[in-house]
């Protein structure tokens, strides 16, 4: 097993605060089943002392369909994979350095680097792996590494609300203003606010389905 990743009974005992496999948890299924958010941290049927066959005639068509999609998905883990935090990286990298058409850097371009390195080591704070599909339940889910939470619009523009967008903009902030030393912006500081806030709606995003 690759290190970083829990069997799902091991994540679903670490869910519940569980120090022993059986400890503080008589049955696990029926925990799932009261909670059917990250139903990829389905357990083994044969750790589960209970009839599995009584108890799949009566569950939900809609959560057997969503169970499924999430065992038969290869990209279940409990860290990212390097190519999503890459992709991301690249994203917020490019928005903030439009100037530079989305060419591949040079070695000698230290301080591009080091940008990218700062968004790189922000990134898997922030995305988390979720269903992508817009269309509800009718739809098939399509799974992916998302964004925990998104910027919104409104009839007044676009509202800065996602605390994840402002790490990845501080990261970029701090890279850029290292004299600073990762301290806060002082009220007098004007420019340094402007700047930051250039940052940060270069970095905006809206959640897919908005």
């Amino acid at each position: 097993m690759p290190v970083g990743l829990y069997t799902p009974y091991q994540t679903v005992m670490r869910q519940v605060g569980a120090k022993h496999p059986r400890q503080n948890l008589e049955n696990p299924l029926k925990f799932i089943y009261a909670d059917a958010s990250p139903i990829a941290n389905f357990t083994k049927l044969g750790t589960i002392p209970m009839n599995s066959k009584k108890f799949f005639t009566q569950l939900p068509a809609v959560f057997i369909l969503t169970l499924g999609s999430l065992i038969l998905s290869p990209t279940i883990a409990n860290s990212q994979p390097q190519e999503a935090i890459d992709r991301w990286a690249d994203n917020f990298f490019y928005s903030v350095n439009p100037q530079l058409s989305r060419r591949k850097l040079r070695a000698d371009e230290t301080l591009y680097i080091r940008e990218w390195n700062a968004i790189a080591r922000a990134v898997p704070d922030i995305l988390v792996y979720q269903n992508n599909s817009c269309g509800g339940g009718g739809y098939k889910p399509t799974f992916e590494w998302m964004l925990s939470n998104y910027d919104t619009q409104s009839r007044n523009g676009l509202n800065l609300v996602s605390e994840d967008l402002d790490k990845i903009a501080d990261a970029i902030f701090y890279v850029r203003n290292p004299e600073l030393g990762g301290r806060k912006i002082q009220p007098g500081e004007t420019a340094l606010a402007n700047e930051w806030l250039r940052i940060r709606t270069a970095v905006s995003r809206l959640h897919p389905c908005d």
